[in-house]
């Protein structure tokens, strides 16, 4: 049976962005570049070519904060020295006079294979389904959760019933998933807040005794080990 093989990061150059794992290597070498230089790096690297407005990358990076376009221009800086690039001549981020910024390397998807003898070993740990329809034309939603997941311990998403919002967080949640998984907690079934202790630790299998009240839940938590 042929390894099986599926898209993990992205290239450009002698670069490769794995922004759910919030890592980026050159020829290998892993580069120093974390938080939100490197969260902007997913989210123009995602959307080659597209022009980005300083707003829009403020918004999808810094998450509606009121913060000033100078945090913005010391991460791209930051950004460009980490990839080498010249702002007179790029390779990589161009800025566009009052416009934004935008993304003018050659992007291309990179696989990793697994071969059946270690796919086993590879299976992340979790209770997120197996199953259920490719995640189609929402790569621009994508990155961006992702880029936002590189800064913000919380995220939500919102929108309109029947839109894809589970679908797309699903999605996002299994390519950002730690070394300990990502786990689905379903709330839309309970009718007493009073409940919620319970809905986690039984949604994350812990023992009996961690539903016992929040405290029990976040000692049980502290120590987790889910694999």
């Amino acid at each position: 049976m042929p390894p099986s093989a599926a898209p993990t990061a992205l290239a450009f150059g002698p670069f490769v962005l794995e922004a759910a794992q919030g890592s980026l290597r050159q020829d290998g070498r892993p580069v120093a570049l974390t938080g939100r230089p490197m969260a902007v790096l997913a989210l123009l690297a995602a959307n080659p070519q597209r022009l980005w407005s300083k707003d829009e990358v403020l918004d999808a990076v810094w998450g509606h904060r009121h913060v000033t376009e100078s945090v913005l221009k010391v991460a791209v800086n930051t950004l460009r020295t980490a990839l080498g690039d010249d702002a007179k001549a790029p390779r990589y981020i161009e800025t566009v006079p009052r416009l934004g910024y935008r993304f003018v390397a050659q992007v291309r998807p990179v696989t990793t294979a697994a071969s059946p003898s270690n796919q086993a070993a590879a299976v992340t740990p979790g209770n997120l389904p197996t199953s259920g329809p490719p995640l189609l034309g929402r790569q621009a939603e994508a990155a961006h959760l992702l880029a936002l997941l590189q800064t913000h311990r919380l995220v939500t998403v919102t929108g309109l019933g029947g839109v894809g919002k589970t679908r797309l967080a699903l999605a996002v949640a299994a390519l950002a998933a730690p070394a300990d998984g990502a786990w689905l907690v379903r709330l839309d079934e309970l009718q007493d807040p009073a409940g919620l202790v319970s809905a986690v630790a039984q949604a994350l299998r812990l023992p009996d005794g961690a539903a016992t009240d929040a405290q029990a839940l976040a000692r049980a938590l502290q120590a987790l080990d889910l694999r």
